[in-house]
Order: C-alpha cells, then structure tokens, then sequence
C-alpha cells in the first residue's frame, strides 16, 4: 500500500476497480464450486435412494420367493398382477 502514495488518484481508482473486479471474480467461483458441490452431493443422494429402493425390492422378492413355490406346486398360483401388489404393499409396508 505504500505505493499508493505515489500513484494518483486516476491509478488509484483503476487500481481500486480491479481489486474490486478480482473480489466479484472470485466471490462468483466460490459461488459455481458450491452450486457443483450441492449438485453433486444432490445428485449423490439421489443415485443412493434409487440405489436403496432397488435393494430393498431385491430383498422383498428374496424374502417373497419362498412363498412363491409351495402355491405354484398346488396349482394354486397366484397371477402376475397380484404378485406385484403383493410386492407393492410390502414395500409400503416397509417404507411406513
């Protein structure tokens, strides 16, 4: 800053303009790495609650499966649509 004692006052407000230029420049960055963090991190969040929703239904038909093979041996087997809301009440079920 001792400098700007022998600057006059036009280089200093150029000088003044371009720390201020620098300040926005670098408050914007800031703001486009948050705004990639947060979409990131949403984004993340989201893969995951797919990814949990798709185990939980794996395990639900694992868990289903069982009950499945004693009906379809006594001929009393069940149709496609009710399996799926069978399916459908278990994972509400579940989710609470």
């Amino acid at each position: 800053m001792t400098e700007s004692r022998f600057l006059d006052p036009e280089d200093e407000a150029f000088n003044e303009i371009e720390r201020r230029s620098v300040a926005k420049k670098d408050a914007v960055k800031a703001q486009l790495h948050m705004k990639e963090e947060l979409t990131k991190l949403l984004t993340d969040s989201y893969d995951q609650g797919i990814k949990d929703g798709l185990e939980t239904v794996l395990q639900l038909i694992k868990e289903l499966r069982p009950a499945i093979k004693p009906l379809d041996s006594m001929g009393k087997g069940i149709t496609t649509q009710e399996w799926f809301d069978i399916l459908a009440g278990a994972i509400k079920e579940k989710n609470g």
